[in-house]
């Protein structure tokens, strides 16, 4: 009587040259397809494929504040920073570049403005807790004085720090709208650098192309000839600017000189100069 053999798939820890090949293969089949030609386990997979999405999102992270550091602007950004609040910088502009691949340099600066605006929010938002941990000891200290005989409580004291209460109020009500103005700049910057995927997702809805339109569109045949036509103008063009800019240019002073240097032009400048020097002689 013929028996079923029943392989037991392997459990141990995956070596580099299967991890290697599992990497391979994420982006292509399932984790359940990928375990049956692997002969793992679909969780194994599954912890896998989870594991290398933190892994590029730690990259992304490390490379973006890499970028950052190396930004003209970084020095000046961190004299205006706290110790402990340039590594929150860091990450916020990691966070936002990982949300964004498309930031151009005035995004740059928008994202810059709104991390500083969250930057300050949190400084007030300190200082409000400051001050309500204030008020609370004052209180505690009025309390004091009133669990005592009327004829030993001390009146000035009280009135001391009723007053001081009166003033870390007032300093709250200012901290409160500081936040408020503050919270609705930061929000102008959200809008213009469109932070919310439902904001991303509605410009590209209305713009109606997205790249399997495009795609679409150049698969027609007349689509793929006058586009092709369109380009093939643009470069001769730029060729011909390209040579004008090239030959040298006569300048109010009398000078000449080229407005495009390039390897070409550079070699014939130098040609043309030896060749002078060898008339001079």
């Amino acid at each position: 009587m013929a028996t079923n053999k029943v392989y037991k798939r392997k459990t141990g820890v995956v070596n580099s040259e299967e991890r290697a090949k599992i990497l391979e293969l994420l982006p292509i089949y399932t984790d359940e397809q990928i375990a049956e030609l692997m002969n793992r386990t679909p969780d194994q997979i599954t912890k896998m494929r989870r594991t290398s999405s933190l892994d590029m999102v730690r990259d992304k992270n490390v490379d973006s504040i890499t970028l950052l550091r190396a930004k003209h602007y970084w020095k000046k950004i961190k004299s205006q920073l706290l110790q402990d609040e340039i590594p929150f910088f860091e990450q916020e502009w990691a966070a936002y570049n990982l949300q964004f691949q498309d930031l151009v340099h005035t995004d740059e600066l928008t994202m810059i403005d709104t991390i500083m605006l969250t930057v300050q929010i949190n400084r007030l938002l300190t200082q409000q807790r400051q001050a309500l941990e204030q008020i609370e000891l004052l209180k505690t200290e009025i309390q004091d004085e009133m669990d005592k005989d009327k004829d030993d409580r001390d009146l000035l004291i009280m009135k001391n720090l009723r007053e001081e209460i009166a003033s870390c109020n007032n300093n709250l009500n200012t901290i409160n709208k500081q936040c408020e103005s503050l919270q609705t700049t930061k929000d102008r910057k959200f809008s213009q650098l469109k932070v919310t995927r439902e904001q991303r997702f509605k410009r590209i809805e209305e713009s109606k192309k997205n790249i399997f339109e495009l795609l679409k569109l150049l698969s027609e045949h007349d689509t793929r000839v006058l586009e092709n036509r369109r380009l093939s103008l643009m470069r001769d063009a730029t060729d011909k600017i390209k040579n004008e800019w090239m030959e040298p240019v006569e300048f109010a002073d009398g000078t000449k000189d080229t407005i495009l240097l390039s390897e070409d032009t550079i070699k014939h400048i130098k040609e043309e100069e030896k060749k002078d020097n060898e008339k001079s002689k």
